[in-house]
């Protein structure tokens, strides 16, 4: 069985701890319900606490209840005897639209098991919503942009330092998210415009690789996204915005951050990554094209069938209304052309239109883009386990998140051995 140690990471207690450690210190430090700011390397505190548990959930844009503000741990799944080895290690980044999800649910173990005890796991909690993503001219000026990006970046450096400690290998590290997990490994090999240092990871996966529209911080959008946040927390007649937010009570805060979220277009998520000039210096897609990328190899992964899930089966669209609100900035002119490349005829129905469109924008295009820029350092794999929806491919990764759904005897007596490996279907030639 593999040790399992959540290690509380910002703002709290940082600790080095023995291989065979199931304790940690832990300081009793207040943290702000939202302070907008890079992560800090914490005290160090003697006093011991067991680390046995999960850490708390994030604050979630989709579930307001069981959630914290003290969430920021990572958990390390190191198997028995790895002291003094050098194991390959993997450190999962959860999905959830950058608004949803938790570390908790992926159980190391399971992939120690899969690589027959042969790899350290370390998981990884980040600030998510407004209070990881918030963006906006007045956060570039008194607060932090892409904070959740950097706390996931402050776990990668947590690891540089410490996993040798579990017997982990610092220099056969590999970064693997699935969905926005899989948008922020591609943020990361974009980071600092290609030029992290020291490099943070050897090898970067994406699962169901997630692009959606990156803005520049001071775009309208997520200037419309700040007001409103402004607004709903009754900051908007204080002279000084920013300080009026860190002194909201979570309540507020956590309101506007559910009730923005659930406003979104379907399919589409409102505080995500932002261009902010110093960790992320330009669109991905023009970074992937420029070459200079953190990283050595790449896998590349895409779902048979990525956007149903995130479609409106009740109520169709036309191609050009369904891109115009996928794609705000969208011109007419460029509407009217997506329109025509996915036209309907008597085989194609608006639904099927919606989902090719949003499928290719913003999963199967980026995983492409990603696959040139790495000139044959790059892997590609499709999960087509029927019904290969979105997300669908997490059972078969990690058989203790959920039953595979794919309800065949003979294939789930086969997934059930200790031999089972993650179930990636190759593409075709050249793939």
């Amino acid at each position: 069985m593999g040790a399992s140690d959540a290690v509380p990471l910002f703002k709290r207690l940082l600790v080095v701890l023995a291989l065979a450690c199931t304790s940690v210190a832990q300081d009793t430090l207040p943290v702000p319900v939202v302070d907008l700011g890079a992560p800090e390397k914490p005290p160090i505190v003697a006093a011991l606490q067991s680390a046995a548990a999960q850490p708390p959930r994030c604050p979630q844009s989709w579930w307001g209840k069981f959630t914290s503000e003290d969430c920021l741990f990572l958990s390390v799944y190191s198997p028995d005897g790895a002291k003094g080895r050098k194991l390959p290690v993997v450190v999962w980044i959860h999905g959830g639209g950058y608004n949803a999800g938790r570390a908790s649910l992926y159980d190391g173990d399971d992939l120690i098991k899969q690589s027959n005890h042969g790899l350290v796991v370390v998981t990884i909690q980040y600030r998510l919503g407004l209070f990881g993503f918030l963006a906006g001219s007045a956060v570039k000026q008194d607060g932090q942009l892409n904070a959740g990006l950097l706390d996931q970046q402050f776990a990668l450096r947590w690891v540089q330092e410490h996993i040798s400690k579990f017997g982990g290998d610092p220099e056969k590290v590999a970064i693997w998210g699935e969905s926005a997990g899989a948008d922020s490994v591609l943020q990361h090999v974009i980071a600092n415009g290609g030029r992290t240092s020291p490099p943070l990871f050897r090898a970067a996966i994406t699962s169901s690789t997630y692009l959606p529209p990156q803005y520049p911080y001071d775009h309208r959008i997520p200037e419309t996204l700040f007001s409103e946040v402004v607004k709903q927390t009754g900051s908007s007649g204080s002279s000084n915005v920013m300080s009026c937010l860190r002194e909201a009570s979570f309540d507020r805060l956590q309101a506007a951050n559910v009730n923005i979220n659930s406003d979104a277009f379907l399919g589409t998520f409102s505080f995500v990554p932002v261009v902010d000039g110093e960790l992320i210096r330009t669109r991905p897609t023009l970074a992937l094209a420029n070459g200079t990328l953190n990283g050595e190899i790449v896998l590349v992964v895409t779902n048979a069938h990525e956007g149903t899930g995130f479609i409106n089966q009740t109520m169709p669209a036309n191609a050009t209304q369904f891109a115009h609100s996928l794609f705000p900035d969208l011109p007419v002119v460029e509407t009217a052309k997506v329109a025509a490349l996915y036209s309907e005829d008597g085989t194609v129905t608006q639904l099927m239109q919606e989902d090719a469109i949003l499928s290719e924008s913003i999963f199967i295009c980026p995983s492409y883009f990603i696959l040139e820029a790495f000139h044959g350092r790059a892997y590609k794999a499709e999960f087509a386990i029927p019904p290969a929806y979105h997300a669908y491919d997490i059972n078969y990764y990690w058989p203790t998140y959920a039953a595979p759904p794919y309800n065949n005897t003979e294939f789930v007596d086969a997934r059930s051995t200790r031999r089972a490996r993650p179930s990636l279907r190759r593409g075709a030639a050249g793939e």
